[in-house]
C-alpha cells in the first residue's frame, strides 16, 4: 500500500520492510544521474576502508519506460527503521513551519514531532554519549560533509 510523504510524493516499502521505493521529482532524479557515480564511490571507499557514514544507502534509481504522463522517478533505498524500534521521532529539517507531520505505521498512527520539541526534551533529559562516541560521531558526520561539499562545489 503506498504512503504519502510530505510533499505528496509516494513511497513504498517492501513486504519484509528493508528497503523503501521512494517517488523523486525530475530535479532529484537528473542531480542523482550526475552525482550518482561519486556517491556510490565513496559508499565503496568508506565500507572497504571500515569506516561508517551516516547517509542512507541508495541501491539505485529508476526512470521507467512508458507513457509519460504517468512516468514516475523512484528512489530504492534501505530503510533506516528496519529492525528498530522507534519511541520518538522528530523531524530536524525544513522549515519550522512545515515539521510537524504524521506517518502511518502499521495499523496505528505515530507522530512525529518538532524540532524545538526535541531541544526542550534534551534540556530535560538530554542523551549522553562517552567521549569517544562523541568523537566518532562527529568524525562520522565530518566525513560526509566533506564528501557533500565537494559535490556541491563540483556541481554548481
Amino acid at each position: 500500500m503506498p504512503q504519502m510523504g510530505r510533499k505528496k510524493s509516494m513511497f513504498f516499502k517492501t513486504l519484509n520492510d528493508m528497503f523503501i521505493i521512494k517517488e523523486i521529482k525530475s530535479i532529484e532524479y537528473e542531480s542523482f544521474v550526475r552525482f550518482g557515480p561519486e556517491y556510490f564511490k565513496y559508499m565503496k571507499d568508506t565500507y572497504e576502508l571500515g569506516n561508517q557514514t551516516c547517509l542512507a544507502k541508495v541501491l539505485g534509481i529508476y526512470q521507467p519506460n512508458g507513457r509519460r504522463e504517468i512516468q514516475h522517478n523512484l528512489m530504492v533505498m534501505e530503510n533506516l527503521n528496519f529492525g528498530r524500534t522507534i519511541s520518538h521521532e522528530y523531524n530536524l529539517k525544513g522549515p519550522l513551519l512545515t515539521r510537524f507531520i504524521t506517518t502511518t505505521i502499521g495499523d496505528g498512527v505515530e507522530e512525529v514531532m518538532l524540532g524545538p520539541k526535541f531541544f526542550k526534551e534534551m534540556n530535560n533529559s538530554p542523551v549522553y554519549f562517552s567521549k569517544i562516541s562523541k568523537y566518532n560521531l562527529q568524525s562520522v558526520v565530518k566525513n560526509d560533509i566533506d564528501f557533500l561539499d565537494v559535490i556541491i562545489r563540483t556541481r554548481t
